[in-house]
């Protein structure tokens, strides 16, 4: 699948009214003779669907901890295994939900065969990057990672997952891994249908890959930082 966490948004209709008028100033033949004269006034308003709320388990943030830079092996990447936390995603109404991903940190991507079988990524494009680090007088990169959406349930109960590259035109079955920037919407469905409800939970699992421990002689404490915004979309 080709993917990629928009804000949420909301359809909005826009009623409007004009009025104007004519107002008489007298019955003198000058006032007859005057060009009449009018104004225009607009009454507007916004007319909004029932908003939906976005939190992550444990704040959205995948900690793995500290890593050795002793325990790297010179010439490979090191797997730092997985994470898994709940994007929960609450509405007033029933409303259907879709959420994307986008890579904060792109430019510093390791991507290649290697880093997809180390971070479980099907193509290069399902690789996210996690910061650069100053070594020596110039920098790379830390490593990377990969980003599976799973099926949500949807009011407590489970779904497929799908996907969609064309703003919910067309669906197709789903494996989770997102892409950093193709701009893919998943969500739950029956089969290829999407489903609608209040209260949907997607499990959200990281998989982390560090650069070679020969690129990565840092002098003092380096923190990796991959950054991913996960936006949501509901109708």
């Amino acid at each position: 699948m080709k993917h990629t966490m928009q804000t949420p948004t909301m359809h909005k209709a826009m009623i409007a009214v004009a009025a104007a008028g004519l107002f008489s100033l007298g019955t003198s033949a000058a006032f007859a003779q005057q060009v009449p004269q009018s104004a225009d006034m607009t009454v507007t308003g916004t007319i909004v669907p029932a908003a939906c709320s976005v939190d992550f388990e444990g704040g959205g943030v995948f900690d793995f901890g500290r890593a050795r830079l002793i325990d790297l092996p010179a010439n490979a990447h090191y797997r730092m295994g997985t994470k898994t936390m709940s994007l929960n995603v609450t509405c007033a109404s029933k409303k259907r939900v879709m959420v994307r991903v986008l890579d904060m940190q792109p430019d510093s991507r390791i991507v290649g065969a290697e880093m997809r079988t180390a971070t479980g990524a099907s193509v290069d494009g399902q690789i996210f990057g996690l910061g650069m680090a100053t070594v020596g007088s110039g920098s790379t990169s830390l490593g990377s990672y990969s980003l599976t959406v799973s099926a949500p349930k949807i009011d407590g109960a489970s779904s497929a997952l799908v996907y969609t590259i064309d703003n919910g035109a067309s669906w197709r079955a789903s494996l989770g891994l997102m892409s950093y920037n193709d701009g893919a919407f998943v969500t739950g469905a029956t089969g290829t249908t999407p489903i609608t409800g209040t209260r949907f939970v997607f499990p959200v699992t990281v998989q982390v890959a560090l650069n070679y421990g020969s690129r990565l002689q840092v002098a003092q404490d380096t923190p990796f930082n991959g950054q991913t915004t996960i936006a949501i979309n509901y109708q």
